[in-house]
């Protein structure tokens, strides 16, 4: 068994800095004892785990589900030893957050630094991306995600919720005049996803007299995400319609202004955490999705500010 958990010691750190040579010298062991080490672990499983070149080594597609699995085993060895020593509140090991482009430095970079303060023995290992991520394929402990959820295998809490606005730069506005109405948007610049997945959102909504209409809007530029949007619009070139998580500090500040908002649809989108199905939840990411929501509240901070 020791000769076990060694192997999947040096594998891990192998795959970690991407050498066997660094992988040794970190270990304190010979280049050769780590070969030594990584064959034994192959040949155990059955399985090639690592591409070896004299310079460096790789994970393979068999290698990079492996690792995953091997560095949440470490994760829950030393969280089994911290409860074992008497200290249930220390949380060590790895968490890999995943969560939207949108979102993650408009919000969470903001929470990080209490967080790692609270559990300074805590790796926290980010992803932002607009790509559906397999948490479980790819070693994702917790996901955020905005809106509807269709992944039933998934177990989900709500932590906040957020509005959409419709603003623009004042410089932009300056240029191309102020929207009264919503059917005003047609001689304006209106900035658009091109994701298949976000296309959706080009259909602005709007509560008029005779009832809720949707608008589609066009514009001279497209974009893949909505922190490139939320950005297109602080630089005057459009007018944009984002999430106040992200817009909320631009029109605090003035650098954005708001729009049509006697127009304005206020319905609620939920923003979840999402983690694999587990009988246990694993301590990091309950203190995680603790800390989510208590750093938000009832009322989100974007919220409140608008």
């Amino acid at each position: 068994m020791n000769n076990n958990l060694g192997d999947l010691q040096t594998f891990a750190r192998a795959a970690e800095l991407g050498s066997l040579t660094r992988a040794a010298y970190a270990l304190g062991l010979t280049p050769s004892a780590v070969s030594r080490s990584l064959q034994r672990l192959e040949d155990r499983l059955g399985a090639r785990l690592l591409y070896r070149t004299t310079r460096s080594v790789s994970l393979t597609e068999e290698g990079t589900r492996f690792h995953q699995r091997v560095l949440q085993l470490f994760s829950d060895l030393e969280e089994a030893e911290a409860e074992a020593r008497g200290q249930p509140g220390f949380i060590s090991g790895t968490l890999k957050v995943s969560t939207f482009t949108a979102f993650g430095p408009h919000q969470l970079l903001k929470l990080l630094p209490e967080f790692t303060r609270r559990h300074p023995s805590l790796k926290i290992d980010l992803d932002f991306t607009d790509r559906r991520v397999d948490l479980a394929a790819e070693g994702i402990d917790v996901a955020i995600r905005l809106g509807t959820l269709g992944d039933s295998s998934l177990t989900a809490r709500k932590v906040a919720w957020t509005t959409r606005v419709i603003c623009a730069a004042p410089e932009y506005l300056e240029r191309k005049g102020l929207p009264k109405t919503p059917a005003d948007l047609a001689r304006h610049d209106c900035l658009a996803f091109r994701e298949p997945g976000l296309v959706h959102l080009n259909d602005w909504p709007f509560d008029t007299p005779n009832g809720r209409i949707m608008m589609p809007v066009f514009g001279p530029i497209v974009a893949g995400d909505g922190d490139t949007v939320f950005r297109l619009a602080e630089a005057g070139l459009g007018i944009a319609r984002l999430s106040r998580f992200v817009a909320a500090a631009g029109i605090r500040t003035g650098r954005l202004v708001p729009l049509l908002q006697d127009f304005e649809v206020a319905d609620e989108t939920p923003l979840h955490v999402v983690y694999p199905h587990k009988r246990h939840l694993p301590p990091k990411v309950a203190a995680f999705i603790g800390f989510l929501v208590e750093s938000f509240g009832v009322v989100p901070p974007w919220e409140r500010a608008a």
